[in-house]
């Protein structure tokens, strides 16, 4: 018997959010926090998309119930809803390239598992933790390019070939969306070098300048070299919302394959299609009925975003993405890791953030703050910020980034 060896390269948990706050609420019990960190992700429902989920549980109670078993690629009524909603932005996909699965990570799992143990990812630096982790599981090599301020936080490829790339926009990190050239630079670079495109649009729904496309297949070539993914559950910052749909265009080949033929021929015998309930909310939540509703939630959360953007400008504190998606990638204060600002605002203002260094290397020197919060919440905790940053005279050295990259990225 051999084991899956690749498991022992996975970083220990270390010390996390949660301990850290927990142990601080144990000393302090009686400290009303603030949550700006990445745990904070509720937002309610649409009233007319409960309405419908309720309706649909009464379908599947009734007897003989024919609503019991989805098929494994997903209800045909979401499958053209999403295809109707993709339309409206100008971008034309057939029903048979559009597959449901339960998650965003279980279809970056399945993705995955479409090439072989020999291919090698770049990802962007910061990014997601669970992606870095899925590809060392899978055997890929991984390699990074930054994102940063130098930049503007979008990432550019270079003479370098890789197999797969995994790109957002928005970012689910730094929230900053990738413009229209940018995009487009991507897609010729995968044509020309054979390279794949796993392109996560979850947070589409925040972009309204016509020079963010809100899905990679507005760019010319992109269908035969991109694969994207859509997460209602980030989309619509609902936690238990654990539902997310694939595009594999019939036109996308590789070694003389079509990957949406090795995507149905793995399919069928593993995967697990959300529920009929679930199926059901998604497709109301990108309806014209519930349209006026997901877009005030937006905009409430666009709002708070501002807000929080401002105060820390206010601050001095350089920060970027709250204009295009609920979060805010802000700097760390004063040279100072990303553990002691976390450390710092907690302690000193009971204010909970996401260290930036939990995204990476690359975020070693910044925070990420959500909107997902009230407004009175998030300029109370700008006000107590700029305070804080203000007042606070000496200078803490952090970790130097080569310490960083051995810590997080060794093998």
């Amino acid at each position: 018997m051999k084991l899956n060896e690749n498991i022992k390269l996975l970083p220990e948990t270390g010390v996390s959010i949660k301990k850290r706050v927990a142990d601080f609420l144990n000393r302090a019990p009686d400290t009303t926090l603030i949550r700006l960190d990445q745990n904070l992700m509720n937002m309610p429902l649409p009233p007319k998309v409960t309405e419908e989920m309720k309706a649909a549980v009464d379908e599947v109670a009734a007897p003989f119930g024919v609503r019991l078993s989805s098929p494994w690629s997903g209800y045909e009524s979401l499958k053209k809803a999403i295809v109707k909603h993709l339309g409206e932005r100008g971008v034309q996909i057939p029903e048979s390239d559009v597959f449901i699965t339960s998650g965003l990570e279980s279809a970056h799992a399945c993705l995955g598992q479409l090439f072989g143990r020999d291919n090698n990812v770049l990802l962007p630096d910061p990014c997601e933790r669970n992606l870095r982790e899925l590809h060392h599981l899978l055997g890929h090599g991984v390699s990074f390019v930054r994102a940063t301020p130098e930049n503007n936080f979008v990432p550019l490829p270079d003479s370098t070939t890789e197999d797969l790339v995994y790109l957002a926009s928005p970012s689910p990190v730094t929230g900053v969306a990738m413009d229209r050239e940018s995009m487009e630079k991507w897609v010729n670079w995968a044509n020309e070098t054979g390279s794949v495109i796993l392109h996560d649009a979850s947070l589409s729904e925040y972009l309204r300048d016509e020079n963010y496309p809100r899905s990679i297949y507005e760019i010319p070539g992109a269908k035969e070299c991109a694969i994207e993914l859509f997460s209602f559950e980030k989309g619509y910052g609902v936690r238990e919302l654990k539902i997310a749909y694939a595009v594999i265009p019939a036109t996308l080949m590789r070694c003389e394959t079509r990957l949406r033929d090795l995507w149905c021929a793995r399919q069928p015998a593993t995967a697990t299609p959300p529920s009929y309930v679930m199926q059901r909310a998604a497709e109301l939540l990108i309806s014209p009925e519930a349209c006026e509703d997901t877009q005030k939630i937006i905009h409430r959360i666009k709002k708070v975003a501002k807000t929080l953007s401002q105060g820390l400008n206010a601050a001095g504190i350089p920060n970027a993405g709250s204009e295009t998606s609920p979060y805010v990638w802000a700097q760390c204060p004063r040279e100072m890791s990303a553990w002691q600002t976390f450390d710092l605002f907690l302690e000193e203002a009971g204010i909970v953030v996401t260290p930036g260094s939990l995204f990476g290397y690359g975020g070693e020197r910044f925070f990420r703050l959500t909107a997902f919060g009230m407004p009175e919440e998030a300029a109370e905790a700008v006000e107590k910020i700029a305070m804080l940053c203000g007042d606070r005279q000496e200078e803490a050295q952090g970790p130097s980034e080569e310490d960083v990259a051995a810590m997080l990225f060794s093998e």
